[in-house]
């Protein structure tokens, strides 16, 4: 779970750039759809196979999600970008 560590500073760096959390508080830290899903538009939605970086985890079912470990298995999605300056609406 070392490499983990790098997608939790890369996750800490971008709330210093006005990033916003992408996950759920109330269902167990779950990323929020559609803009905690790196894949939103994905047939069968379930799994994913990256991780939005600000919701932190990658999710597998609707109730299940993994921890990503390296930060090739994160993107940052649209929403995310338009926060931290990396693209216009």
């Amino acid at each position: 779970m070392a490499g983990s560590n790098s997608v939790v500073m890369a996750h800490e760096l971008l709330h210093t750039l006005g990033a916003t959390d992408k996950y759920s508080a109330t269902e167990r830290n779950q990323p929020r759809y559609p803009d905690g899903f790196a894949e939103p538009h994905l047939e069968p939605l379930y799994p994913q196979h990256s991780a939005e970086l600000m919701a932190g985890r990658i999710p597998i079912t609707p109730h299940e999600a993994r921890t990503p470990e390296f930060l090739d298995e994160v993107i940052v999605g649209p929403r995310t970008a338009m926060e931290i300056g990396w693209a216009h609406r």
